[in-house]
């Protein structure tokens, strides 16, 4: 790492998983890279592991290094409406993420479908402001991460055969290893003692690279 980034070919995919190391994460470079390469290049990740793992963690440390306005968090407990109305807002982003995906409700469905397809999603909805029907239409993303625990009863992906086969599973480290290594870096961020390795200005010029 230089002293300072100034060039947008100074920038690699280290950095990028340095930008994560300094926000908390621990270990798991593989599975971090494989989710920053997704959000750079596009395409579909699957996180899958046990419960409480760090899937969720380890995709929002990912993140810390890709621009705020390139990501959207989806909402699985919005009503098909509700989600639709969001369109707009979802629509400028490049990149969607679905935390912890513990059921896959029928239109949640319909729209990881279509997206995984390069599709769009739309659906009919009535325009709060003139009360008429109109078609809202969510456009596919560049790259879709979604986070699934696989000891979940209610939640199997071989019931969703057509958006499996689009997506590359990526396993999370659940050894006893990694956990403690986490316990230990929260515990040593808590007492001030984390060295940073890159400052602000590095990170802003990292996050203006990858957007």
């Amino acid at each position: 790492m230089t002293e300072q980034l100034e060039h947008k070919e100074d920038v690699s995919l280290f950095d990028l998983l340095t930008v994560a190391r300094d926000a908390g994460l621990v270990g798991e470079s593989e599975s971090a890279l494989t989710v920053a390469v997704g959000m750079i290049h596009g395409g579909g990740v699957a996180l899958v592991g046990p419960s409480r793992v760090g899937k969720t963690y380890l995709v929002q440390k990912m993140s810390e290094a890709i621009p705020d306005s390139d990501i959207y968090e989806m909402s699985t407990t919005l009503s098909p409406t509700a989600l639709y109305y969001n369109a707009e807002e979802i629509n400028e982003c490049r990149v969607h993420i679905y935390h912890d995906l513990t059921t896959l409700p029928e239109h949640i469905e319909g729209v990881l479908k279509a997206h995984a397809e390069g599709m769009p999603a739309s659906r009919e909805v009535t325009d709060a402001g003139s009360g008429e029907t109109v078609t809202m239409t969510i456009q596919p993303p560049d790259c879709i991460i979604v986070c699934a625990a696989s000891d979940n009863e209610n939640f199997e992906w071989n019931d969703y055969p057509e958006v499996r086969n689009r997506f590359l599973f990526v396993d999370n480290d659940a050894s006893q290893e990694q956990t403690e290594a986490i316990l230990d870096s929260q515990a040593e961020s808590l007492s001030g003692l984390q060295e940073m390795i890159l400052n602000d200005d590095q990170v802003e010029a990292i996050k203006q690279y990858v957007g």
